[in-house]
């Protein structure tokens, strides 16, 4: 019996030992060991060995490291693929993205991550391959009583008009009373693209405006990835009138100069003609209304007099008291005569 046992044994460490040289190494790689709260960080899955069997990855070890990802803080950036760095030659990439961490400290990536996979002879045979795993630093970025600086990288700030999907030409853009258009402002750079806020810029109460909608793009510009954020206005004038909007602004924090900095674009000069149409200012306070009820959940629209009609409600309340007093004298005098 115990000799056996010892065979049972024997053959189990051979089953081992053939997997652990058949099955592959997956070692995780990053672009850099250390990046600050924000900074994009791409992150490959790669296999750096191989055995007489060849693998697949299982379809749902992909959503499992995904998960895993974001189990320990990071977020996911959507990029086309088509701008993933080149892959490495004679590697196995099973996973690549690029992501990002808004909390500093110190991170093992794939530390105790299992990755299942198939054979692809047999795809009734399956293992489990723990990841090397990498290291990660992400460093705070300095405190700031800046608002709304939170986006790391080198950017550019831009801005254009257009009437639907048509451009205004070079100049100052003239539109009519009620006539909608629209103004965009570009964030362009280096960086994290995807936590840029929308820049603050003033408009003038005679606009009607709706919050902006954004739009994120990624190129590839001399091997570095370039993000685009554009955030587009929809904008309606209620009286003519030649506006100066903004200047746009926004803070950020600039890693090459390792310093927070700031953009602003000049003031947008637009000309505004025809006939004044004053009722856009209430559709617009509307509009105000609906978009705070949407943020506090409030359904019932405030109740506010304005001060005519306060004067008029006072006037129509002394006449209606002088007519009570003059109707209380004239049957105190009707009784003093019946006396």
């Amino acid at each position: 019996m115990q000799r056996l046992f010892t065979v049972v044994i024997c053959l189990v460490g051979m089953m081992n030992l053939f997997h652990a040289q058949t099955s592959p190494q997956l070692v995780w790689v990053a672009d850099r060991g250390e990046a600050l709260e924000g900074e994009l960080i791409f992150l490959r899955l790669t296999q750096v060995s191989e055995g007489p069997q060849e693998w697949k990855i299982d379809k749902y070890a992909l959503e499992y490291i995904e998960s895993y990802l974001v189990d320990e803080g990071f977020e996911f950036v959507k990029i086309p693929q088509t701008l993933f760095p080149p892959q490495p030659k004679e590697k196995t990439v099973w996973w690549e993205g690029y992501v990002y961490h808004v909390k500093a400290g110190q991170y093992r990536v794939g530390l105790g991550l299992n990755v299942s996979l198939e054979s692809i002879e047999d795809t009734e045979e399956k293992i489990e391959v723990e990841t090397s795993p990498i290291a990660l630093r992400v460093k705070a970025i300095p405190p700031t009583q800046l608002p709304n600086a939170q986006c790391v990288g080198d950017f550019m700030l831009s801005y254009g008009f257009s009437k639907g999907k048509e451009k205004t030409s070079t100049g100052t853009p003239t539109y009519l009373t009620g006539e909608l258009f629209y103004l965009a402002i570009r964030v362009e750079g280096k960086g994290n693209v995807t936590l840029a806020p929308a820049p603050f810029i003033q408009f003038s109460d005679s606009f009607l405006l709706s919050e902006p909608v954004s739009q994120i793009e990624w190129q590839r510009k001399e091997g570095e990835l370039w993000g685009q954020k554009t955030f587009r206005y929809e904008l309606q004038a209620a009286f003519r009138n030649d506006y100066l909007l903004g200047p746009a602004q926004m803070f950020y924090f600039s890693p090459s100069e390792a310093k927070y900095d700031s953009l602003q674009t000049p003031t947008l000069p637009v000309k505004v003609i025809g006939k004044d149409i004053p009722q856009l200012l209430k559709v617009n306070q509307l509009n105000r209304f609906y978009q705070q009820k949407i943020k506090t959940g409030t359904t019932t629209p405030p109740f506010r007099i304005p001060y005519v009609d306060v004067i008029l409600w006072i006037c129509l309340g002394i006449a209606l008291l002088l007519l009570l007093w003059g109707f209380i004298q004239e049957l105190i005098h009707s009784r003093r005569s019946g006396l």
